[in-house]
């Protein structure tokens, strides 16, 4: 069963490394894990870069993520 989780940012600079280093510490394989970034203006979305190729490195392609960036 896939197991789907959202984090949701803005200006997440000082919270987001623990929430990413969280998710890569899981041991259950079947994850997509979404970042749904709300056009933050700190270096939130540098964060985000800097993770993302030990998600890609995972042993395991069912491994999802992806960043959206929602203007309201």
């Amino acid at each position: 069963m896939k197991i789907s989780l959202i984090t949701v940012t803005y200006n997440s600079s000082r919270t987001l490394r623990d929430t990413i280093v969280s998710v890569l510490a899981q041991t259950y394989q079947d994850i997509e894990y979404i970042i749904i970034d709300g056009l933050s203006e700190d270096n939130t979305i540098e964060i985000i870069k800097e993770y993302e190729p030990q998600f890609e490195g995972r042993s395991s392609p069912l491994w999802k993520h992806t960043l959206i960036k929602m203007d309201f």
